[in-house]
């Protein structure tokens, strides 16, 4: 892979995630406008405790799309692999607006000053979690997995992304963006969306 062909995949990363972006804050607006939302949580959702430690982890589930370049710079990787993330999180997108789900409650926490929870009480200010299930904080993580596993086996790398990607689940739930059902249903919608879209031929060329 030469400079201007990594120079144009990287765009084309920036876009998806700039679309990624617009599309969580039209979701979550749609359900706000709806003022109705379904709740997943169970009571083991009441035991686990508020942990703002993990917020720099969960902050690293916005990123691990980035991983496919560690796995393989091969064109046909790198195709699969975004076809493989826009159908997902497309199909995540249209169940967010047919059936909002509505993340943890978060009413509790008040800052202490501190510059982290100075920022985890902004980040709360900004999204009220009407798109909370499935959890795409999750199932980014683990389609990056998939693809790992699929191209390199039990590798280091691999088992690397594995321990990453149940790191940020976890941390999801520590920091009250989501309930277990939505860690759950974010894991299932990654293992059907690289089992259905992984099939999909793409170009064993650069695009």
């Amino acid at each position: 892979m030469n400079k201007d062909i990594f120079r144009k995949y990287f765009l084309i990363m920036a876009g998806f995630y700039t679309l990624w972006v617009c599309a969580y804050f039209t979701t979550l607006y749609i359900g706000s406008l709806r003022g109705e939302a379904f709740r997943a949580d169970l009571p083991i959702d009441e035991k686990i405790p508020f942990v703002p430690e993990f917020f720099p982890i969960y902050l690293l589930c916005y990123f691990t799309t980035l991983g496919m370049f560690l796995v393989s710079l091969e064109a046909e990787f790198l195709n699969r692999g975004y076809v493989i993330h826009i159908y997902t999180n497309l199909c995540a997108f249209i169940f967010f607006i047919l059936f909002p789900v509505q993340g943890p409650d978060r009413s509790f926490f008040v800052s202490d000053g501190s510059f982290l929870q100075n920022f985890v009480a902004f980040f709360y200010s900004v999204d009220d979690r009407y798109n909370a299930l499935p959890s795409l904080h999750v199932a980014n993580p683990f389609l990056l997995v998939f693809l790992s596993f699929g191209k390199t086996g039990l590798s280091k790398r691999s088992m690397a992304f594995l321990f990453l990607a149940i790191m940020i689940s976890l941390a999801t739930m520590f920091v009250k963006q989501h309930y277990f059902y939505d860690v759950m249903a974010g894991l299932f919608v990654a293992s059907l969306g690289y089992t259905l879209f992984g099939r999909i031929r793409v170009s064993k060329d650069y695009w």
